[in-house]
Formats: C-alpha cells, sequence, structure tokens
C-alpha cells in the first residue's frame, strides 16, 4: 500500500480524512511541515472556508513549492473542498492566485434557480469516465456524496471533467488531469461511497 500523506494547513477535518482511510484499512500520516511531502507517495489537499485564506495556509507554511515538486515527480494529489479549488487558476471568491495544477476557476453559483447558496447537504455524481479507477465499486446509479460550497470548478476543457453534479444546473465535482485530482464535495462525510472514494484514491498506480 502507497503511504498516504495528509496536509494539516492549520485547519480542517484532516482527522475525519484519517478516520475513513483508516476505515478502510489504509494507514496515513498527518503532514505537519513541508519537508515530510517528501515521504509519501500520495497527499491529500483538506481545506474549508474562502478560497484565499486556504490559499494563504499553505503557501505561508510553505506547502505550495512541495506540492509542485511532487506532482512533478508524478505522485498522486488529491484536493477536497477549498483544498480542491486551489489546485486551479483563482477564484471569484478573492483575489489570490491558485496553484494552477488544474485548469479551471471557481465561480459562485448561479441565483437562477431560486436555490439557497451555499449548496449544502447530498447529491449525486454523474459519472462521465466510468472506466476511471477512482469509480471502482462506486455505483453509477446510486450514490451520495456530502457537499458544503458556495463556488463551483469551471474548467476549461471538459476532457478533465470525471463527473458532475446538480444543484438547480450541472457542474464540475470532479476534476483531474494526470496524476492532479480536486474533489467538490467532502468524501470523509459522505459514509461508505466515501470510504471507497478515498481507498480507490489511496490505491490508484503511480
Amino acid at each position: 500500500m502507497s503511504k498516504i500523506g495528509i496536509i494539516n494547513p492549520g485547519y480542517g477535518n484532516i482527522y475525519s480524512i484519517q478516520n475513513m482511510l483508516h476505515h478502510a484499512g489504509i494507514m496515513s500520516k498527518i503532514i505537519e511541515a513541508p519537508v515530510e511531502v517528501k515521504e509519501v507517495e500520495k497527499v491529500i489537499l483538506p481545506g474549508v472556508g474562502a478560497f484565499d485564506n486556504c490559499m494563504h495556509q499553505y503557501a505561508s507554511q510553505g506547502f505550495v513549492e512541495e506540492i509542485l515538486n511532487h506532482t512533478h515527480k508524478g505522485k498522486h494529489v488529491l484536493g477536497i473542498c477549498a483544498g480542491a479549488q486551489i489546485l486551479g487558476k483563482s477564484s471569484e471568491e478573492g483575489t489570490a492566485q491558485g496553484i494552477g495544477l488544474l485548469p479551471f476557476i471557481n465561480v459562485r453559483f448561479k441565483q437562477d434557480y431560486g436555490l439557497p447558496i451555499p449548496h449544502m447537504g447530498w447529491s449525486s455524481l454523474l459519472i462521465t469516465q466510468h472506466n476511471h479507477p477512482l469509480f471502482r465499486d462506486i455505483s453509477q446509479q446510486q450514490n451520495r456524496f456530502y457537499f458544503v460550497h458556495s463556488f463551483h470548478f469551471q474548467v476549461e476543457m471538459r476532457q478533465h471533467v470525471l463527473a458532475s453534479s446538480k444543484y438547480g444546473y450541472e457542474f464540475p465535482s470532479i476534476v483531474a488531469k494526470d496524476n492532479v485530482m480536486a474533489v467538490q464535495f467532502h468524501p470523509e462525510k459522505s459514509q461508505k461511497h466515501g470510504i471507497q472514494f478515498l481507498k480507490n484514491f489511496c490505491e490508484l498506480n503511480d
């Protein structure tokens, strides 16, 4: 099994993620310092709250350079929620630049549908790339994942969208390019489907 690292940016659901991995039979470590990124094969980026604050936490602690080095070696990265949004280029939520590993920006949900913002609760994945190993043993028709967000990915090329979800309209909920993956939902709050999803990420071949 690959060694899994969960970056601690100073806040977020890091221990919830670690507990879910434990339930899946996967050992992981909490990464407290950038140098520790070199010690793992796969990295998970948690994140909650505003885009600029999340980006500041990662940048000010020196994690961005190590994340870039990690991906340039072909190793896998998974961003979750705000930790996913900072993998893109920018966000309408703030002025900071993202890490830029994925070709998307983050845009606010349209208010044309009379739905409350943030989108909070359970939604399904509309899987577009069914054969991707991230979806192994996850039902195509019956799956549910937990979301809490006011902004979503707006991708440059549809080929990078592995799955979408619907909240008034369809929006990309999983974006990936090569070894970098971003999910808008919280797998650590998504019960059995979240456990399976995290397990699938951890078992990806480098």
